[in-house]
């Protein structure tokens, strides 16, 4: 098989990726139980996972995994390639698709380098137009770090993740703060009767709708606020139900 030499070295290593040349380790990859390659060599060193699972006391050690696939069923194949791609080339791909599924990747074979990488990337490269993918791909995982940067872009300007002219409303059923959570931040800042308060957390468990937050915000308005308190679309609280709704203020 020809390859490319005068290159640098993570890129020759990286001609390996997924390649059936000298592969002597062989993979079922995800819901398309797909074939994939790899270097028993070269991922022993680059995980310490595979290191374990190749070298170790398990049947995959033991097994021909020509004849026996190693199967992978919580990895999409994608993903692993981008797996295979870091651990040979200390290279991998990481964009809004698949960082949360490359993040639970990382972690499970102990890629701190990458694991940090996604790190960076839910730190400072998510933005409105890509935020629900990321956040709504978190579900299955509900990793801490992954809600907080998505929702602090999502609570800048929560309405427009509702609204009816975008498609957006997939943020339903997520577990983003609970009761605790909506009596600390609003009802210590306004102040208002324990039955005004059962009537606020009433309204936040109804089915969410795109309007849902307009009409909290209707329904709560007749009752007596602090002076300099008024009622906004500023900030977001969600509640812990298969509902979202929105309760926000801001001290003028």
């Amino acid at each position: 098989m020809p390859f490319k030499y005068d290159i640098p070295l993570a890129d020759r290593f990286g001609q390996l990726v997924n390649n059936e040349f000298a592969a002597d380790v062989f993979f079922e990859v995800g819901s398309s139980q797909r074939l994939m390659y790899g270097h028993r060599s070269i991922l022993s060193v680059g995980s310490p996972v595979f290191n374990a699972q190749l070298n170790g006391d398990f049947v995959e050690a033991r097994n021909n995994s020509r004849q026996h696939p190693i199967v992978v069923t919580d990895v999409e194949e994608d993903v692993f390639l981008q797996i295979l791609r870091y651990i040979y080339s200390a290279n991998a791909t990481v964009n809004h698709r698949n960082a949360v599924e490359l993040y639970y990747a990382s972690q499970k074979y102990l890629l701190i380098d990458l694991r940090c990488i996604c790190e960076n990337f839910f730190n400072s490269s998510l933005w409105k137009e890509n935020v629900v993918t990321v956040f709504n791909a978190n579900r299955k995982h509900e990793f801490p770090i992954v809600n907080d940067c998505c929702l602090e872009i999502i609570c800048d300007n929560p309405l427009r993740f509702l609204s009816e002219n975008q498609r957006h409303t997939s943020l339903t059923k997520s577990v983003i703060k609970d009761e605790l959570y909506i009596q600390e931040i609003i009802f210590e800042k306004l102040t208002v009767s324990s039955e005004e308060q059962c009537l606020i957390i009433g309204f936040m468990k109804v089915n969410a709708f795109p309007t849902a937050p307009m009409f909290c915000l209707r329904q709560f308005k007749p009752y007596n606020l602090p002076k300099g308190v008024n009622l906004t679309v500023k900030d977001i609280t969600c509640n812990y139900y298969s509902c979202v709704a929105y309760v926000l203020y801001n001290v003028l």
